[in-house]
């Protein structure tokens, strides 16, 4: 973790001195599926949770694009063996996406942004009202995203896409989540 922040302030460095700086809190909605990936967009096999924190872009048109989230989902173990056999429970991590991005579109109305990158997860709590317990996450879940992005004057839209890389769950081998999430935020 401490090696991931340090590359991700190195890397920063060279915009800093240079480029131009916004930051961009966000709130949003997020769909996460866990093990097999989605075919499209189907919400009914997903947990729907919600999503809030703030990015920073180092850049021009070409931008570095750190941020920190708290993102609460929804989550569910399925066991294969045993159709009956459902574990449910709300967990909240700590999103920490680290991504490049580039401007499409580069007006003073009219911004429109794709990026990707790595995220790294940290699991904080589970609530107390689900079958799942702390011990049956991870502590660390790690993934790659892609995304896009418009803004209009101090206001910014966001869609991403979160394949994960690792598994989610500590006993259930293939359980790499898959996140879908839409931010609205504003820009300074």
């Amino acid at each position: 973790m401490n090696r991931f922040i340090l590359l991700c302030f190195v890397l920063s460095i060279p915009f800093l001195s240079k480029a131009q700086f916004t930051v961009s809190p966000k709130v949003g909605v997020n769909y996460l599926w866990v093990g097999d990936r989605p075919q499209g967009l189907d919400r009914s096999s997903a947990d729907k949770g919600w999503q809030a924190g703030v990015d920073l872009r180092l850049g021009k048109r070409f931008y570095f694009q750190p941020g920190i989230y708290y993102v609460n989902t929804g989550t569910s173990i399925r066991s294969l063996e045993d159709i009956k056999d459902i574990r449910t429970g709300k967990a909240s991590f700590m999103k920490i996406p680290a991504n490049v991005g580039f401007k499409l579109i580069d007006t003073w109305l009219f911004k429109m942004r794709i990026h990707g990158g790595g995220t790294a997860n940290k699991l904080i709590a589970v609530k107390d009202n689900g079958d799942l317990q702390a011990s049956d996450f991870n502590t660390w879940h790690y993934g790659a995203n892609v995304g896009a992005g418009i803004d209009v004057l101090i206001f910014s839209l966001d869609a991403n896409y979160e394949w994960g890389l690792t598994d989610l769950y500590t006993r259930q081998a293939g359980s790499t989540p898959t996140m879908f999430s839409v931010s609205l935020g504003l820009k300074f």
